[in-house]
């Protein structure tokens, strides 16, 4: 049978420094974040998460988020460089090892939620290239609010991804699709708008009317509770409360969606 201190892990941890290992935690948050505020650094961690999960669950571009993307860039960049410049000053000790280590943490981390959450779009980019530069709102050199679902790079990629498609299309697909038919229309594929999505109330809002009309438009009314003594005889009236999880169309929760009072829930869950 082997013993508790088989690994050398004792019983007490009477030999663990534990408020040496946050104060060093709390310094390199302090070298790491440069000229951001913590609290900016850790708000984006949270949003770019968030925006992650709902690109995830979403069947069509969301809004790009390019703060929190800009900052966690931004991170990466000042981290490594802050690493370089003290490696040359620092002993190979057990301290700087932890040093090292939670930075190393802090870096990874920023680049794993960019590389997730550019992956992502770019995965629906090349899906219906045609369709996201249709359908969206591109990046100007006037936008400075980041109100826009595709930026420059983005739209490269689309449009050139599209002329290789129109290419085949026209090389090979549309002889073979004129042996068949007469029919010389084309359909560009879009994404399925009414596909069934999960989500979670960030905030209690009441009742709201979720209704789905036949040209895809979506009407909300939010109303008191005690406005409308009828309005449980209508299937499209939920009581929608803090931290509740819903299940209903993509249509239906867009508008919610896009005030940020949604968070999409992916089922499986992501881990």
């Amino acid at each position: 049978m082997i013993s508790d201190n088989y690994y050398g892990i004792e019983d007490d941890d009477e030999d663990i420094d534990y408020d040496y290992i946050e104060h060093t935690n709390n310094n390199w948050q302090n070298e790491l974040i440069g000229i951001y505020p913590l609290s900016s650094v850790l708000s984006s961690y949270e949003n770019l998460l968030m925006n992650w999960i709902n690109e995830s669950v979403s069947p069509e571009l969301l809004d790009y988020d390019e703060s929190s993307v800009k900052v966690l860039s931004y991170i990466i960049h000042y981290g490594r460089r802050n690493q370089l410049f003290c490696a040359k000053e620092r002993t190979h000790n057990a301290s700087n090892k932890i040093e090292y280590d939670l930075s190393e943490l802090y870096l990874y981390r920023s680049s794993y939620l960019i590389k997730m959450y550019l992956r992502q779009r770019l995965l629906k980019i090349s899906q219906y290239p045609d369709y996201c530069i249709k359908n969206s709102k591109l990046q100007t050199d006037e936008d400075n609010n980041g109100n826009y679902n595709l930026t420059k790079e983005e739209a490269k990629f689309a449009l050139k991804l599209s002329q290789l498609q129109w290419q085949h299309y026209n090389s090979v697909l549309s002889p073979i699709h004129s042996i068949f038919t007469n029919d010389q229309s084309i359909s560009i594929p879009s994404p399925f708008l009414h596909r069934i999505i999960r989500f979670q109330c960030k905030k209690t809002l009441g009742r709201v009317q979720l209704s789905s009309q036949l040209d895809d438009r979506i009407e909300i009314d939010l109303a008191l509770t005690n406005q409308d003594e009828h309005s449980n005889d209508m299937p499209d009236i939920v009581d929608i409360s803090e931290g509740h999880i819903y299940t209903c169309r993509y249509t239906q929760a867009k508008p919610l969606l896009s005030t940020n009072s949604i968070q999409l829930w992916p089922w499986p869950p992501i881990t």
